[in-house]
C-alpha cells in the first residue's frame, strides 16, 4: 500500500492487469471520499519502449501521457471512465507523472475472449458495438474532434462504474487508454508507440492509413470493426485470412446475421473512403438491425460515407439509384405472383433467380407465324426465279427481304421456344437465352454477364421505347434491366402483370423499398 497525490491523496492498493497500456496501472482509492480509482503513472526513466533508449523517445512518451490527461479532463461520457486528477512529481534525477480516473470493475475484451473463453452471442455483440459507437460518435463530434487511434479489445472494458450513492452502476462497455489520442488540433505522424515504431495503434486493429502516420475518425471505425470481429471469431483479425488488405472473416463468424456481417465488412474496408463516413451512421445501422439492409452510408449533410463493400453487394444505394428507386414507387404492381403465371422466381440473401418459359401459342403468334411463313416462301420462290433468269447479281437484290424474313422468324421462335434465365448475386449477374426444342434439346444459347454494381434497375416499358423488338403476343410492354448503356429483356412476350411482378421482385432484391415504375404511357 502506497500513498500518492498532491491535493487529494490516493492509496495504491494493487496492480491492474488491464485498463490500458502506456504506463503502470494501479487500483486505488481516494482517501478523503473512499472512491475507487484507477491510477496510472509513468516517468522519464521507467516504461521506455523496448529498444528506444534515447531521450527523444522518452519525452514523446511523456508528451502523450500529458496529452491523455488534458484530453480526459474535458470529456464527459458514461462510456469513458471519469477523469479525477493529474499531476507530476519532481525528484532529484527523475520526473514522475500521474493520472487518476474512475475505476471500472470488470475485465477487458482481450482477457474475456482469449483467457476466459467468452463467446459473444449476436445480441451481446450488437450491444457492445452500439455502446462503443456511441462513445466514438461523442468523441468525433467534439470541436476539434478526438480520434482515439487505438480501439482494440485490450482497451475496451466490460464492467460497471459507480452510480449515485456509491451503488454499482449498469454493466456496459467502456473505452479506456487515451494514450494514443489525437485531439485534432494538429497533424501528428511521429507518435512513438512500442518497439520504437513511428505509428499510433496496434497491428491487427489499426487501419492501413495509420501505418502511414495518418488517422481520422474513420480509423477508429476500423478499430471498432476489428474489435467486434475478434469478439465474434475468437481470434485476432491478423490471424484470419486476408486478400488485398481485406480481412476474410465471414467463415469464422458463422453465427452472425448477414446484415451484421455486412456492417463489419464495411467497417474494416482498407480504404477509409469506403467505410461508413462517421460513427452516427454506424449507430443508425446497429439500431435498425436487419432493416439496415440497403441503407445508404451517406451523412445527412451530404458528407462522404458510401460503402465500398456495399457497392460490391448492391445493397447500398448510390444517390442516383435512390432517386431511381423513388421514381419506381409511382406505379401500381401486383403484390403476389399472378395467378396462372409460369414465371419462377427464387430469392435468397445471396442471389435472386428468374426463370421465364416461352410465352406459348396465341392467336397473335399464329397470325404472325402464318405471315412469316408466307413471306419467306415468297422470297424463296422469287430468289430462285432470279437466279434462274438473271443470275446471282439480280438475286442479290433479295437480301434485304431475307433479313426481314429472318426477323419475322425470330419473332415467332421467341414466344414458342426461347427460355430466359436471369441470375443476380451480390457480385455479378447473368442473362441466358436458350432456344429449346419440344423434346428438351437446346439448339442455341447465349449468355450475357456483368457486374451487379452496374445495374441501375428494372423497369417495364413500351417495347418501342425500350429499344427491343415487340413480341407477337398482344403485349406491347417489356421488363427491361438497365445496365449502363445496355438493356436486357428478362421476360419476352409475357403478360403485363407478369412483367410488373418480375420487375418488382428484382428491384426489391436489389434496392429494398424500391418498386417498378410503369414507364410506358406516362410522361
Amino acid at each position: 500500500m502506497r500513498n500518492v497525490g498532491t491535493g487529494a491523496s490516493f492509496v495504491l492498493e494493487a496492480p491492474l492487469e488491464s485498463q490500458g497500456a502506456g504506463g503502470v496501472h494501479w487500483r486505488g482509492r481516494r482517501q478523503d471520499t473512499g472512491e475507487a480509482v484507477a491510477v496510472k503513472g509513468t516517468s522519464l526513466r521507467e516504461g521506455f519502449p523496448s529498444g528506444a533508449r534515447d531521450a527523444g523517445a522518452a519525452w514523446k512518451r511523456v508528451e502523450l501521457f500529458q496529452r491523455e490527461g488534458r484530453v480526459l479532463r474535458g470529456l464527459a461520457h458514461p462510456g469513458i471512465p471519469r477523469f479525477v486528477d493529474a499531476w507530476e512529481e519532481h525528484g532529484e534525477d527523475d520526473v514522475r507523472y500521474w493520472l487518476v480516473q474512475e475505476h471500472v470493475e470488470g475485465g477487458d475484451l482481450e482477457t474475456k475472449v482469449s483467457k476466459e473463453g467468452v463467446r459473444f452471442a449476436e445480441a451481446e455483440l450488437v450491444q457492445v458495438a452500439t455502446q462503443l459507437a456511441e462513445v466514438l460518435a461523442y468523441l468525433h463530434g467534439l470541436s476539434p474532434p478526438i480520434v482515439h487511434r487505438d480501439v482494440k479489445p485490450e482497451n475496451v472494458v466490460l464492467g460497471w462504474g459507480a452510480a449515485e450513492g456509491g451503488e454499482r452502476g449498469d454493466t456496459r462497455a467502456y473505452l479506456v487508454d487515451f494514450g494514443s489520442v489525437q485531439d485534432g488540433s494538429k497533424e501528428e505522424a511521429d507518435v512513438v508507440v512500442g518497439l520504437g515504431s513511428t505509428v499510433a495503434g496496434t497491428f491487427g486493429y489499426m487501419s492501413p492509413e495509420q501505418l502511414r502516420g495518418k488517422a481520422d475518425a474513420r480509423s477508429d471505425l476500423y478499430g471498432l470493426g476489428a474489435t467486434l470481429i475478434f469478439c465474434a471469431a475468437g481470434r485476432d483479425p491478423s490471424r484470419l485470412p486476408s486478400a488485398r488488405l481485406r480481412v476474410d472473416f465471414r467463415d469464422a463468424c458463422p453465427g452472425l446475421s448477414p446484415w451484421l456481417l455486412d456492417l463489419l465488412e464495411d467497417l474494416v474496408e482498407p480504404a477509409p473512403e469506403d467505410r461508413p463516413g462517421n460513427a452516427r451512421l454506424v449507430l443508425e445501422r446497429l439500431r435498425m438491425g436487419p432493416e439496415a439492409a440497403g441503407l445508404l452510408n451517406v451523412d445527412e449533410d451530404g458528407g462522404k460515407g458510401s460503402s465500398g463493400a456495399g457497392r460490391r453487394r448492391q445493397m447500398r444505394l448510390r444517390s442516383d439509384k435512390r432517386s431511381a428507386a423513388a421514381r419506381w414507387r409511382r406505379g401500381t404492381w401486383p403484390r403476389g405472383k399472378p395467378a396462372g403465371s409460369r414465371l419462377e422466381i427464387e430469392a435468397t440473401e445471396a442471389e435472386i433467380s428468374v426463370k421465364c418459359p416461352p410465352a406459348g401459342v396465341s392467336p397473335e403468334v399464329i397470325q404472325m407465324g402464318t405471315f412469316a411463313f408466307a413471306w419467306n416462301v415468297f422470297i424463296a420462290v422469287w430468289t430462285a426465279g432470279a437466279l434462274a433468269g438473271g443470275g446471282p447479281l439480280f438475286a442479290a437484290f433479295s437480301a434485304p427481304f431475307w433479313v426481314a424474313g429472318a426477323s419475322l422468324a425470330k419473332a415467332i421462335v421467341t414466344p414458342l421456344a426461347v427460355h430466359t434465365k436471369t441470375v443476380v448475386n451480390v457480385d455479378t449477374f447473368s442473362v441466358t437465352y436458350e432456344v429449346v426444342l419440344p423434346g428438351g434439346k437446346v439448339v442455341w444459347s447465349k449468355t450475357e454477364t456483368g457486374s451487379t454494381a452496374d445495374i441501375e434497375g428494372v423497369s417495364v416499358e413500351d417495347s418501342t421505347k425500350a429499344g427491343v423488338d415487340a413480341m407477337p403476343t398482344g403485349e406491347s410492354c417489356m421488363a427491361v434491366m438497365h445496365v449502363g448503356v445496355n438493356t436486357y429483356t428478362l421476360a419476352p412476350g409475357l403478360k403485363e402483370v407478369e412483367q410488373l411482378w418480375l420487375a418488382d421482385q428484382v428491384n426489391e432484391w436489389l434496392f429494398p423499398g424500391a418498386r417498378v415504375d410503369r414507364e410506358y404511357g406516362e410522361q
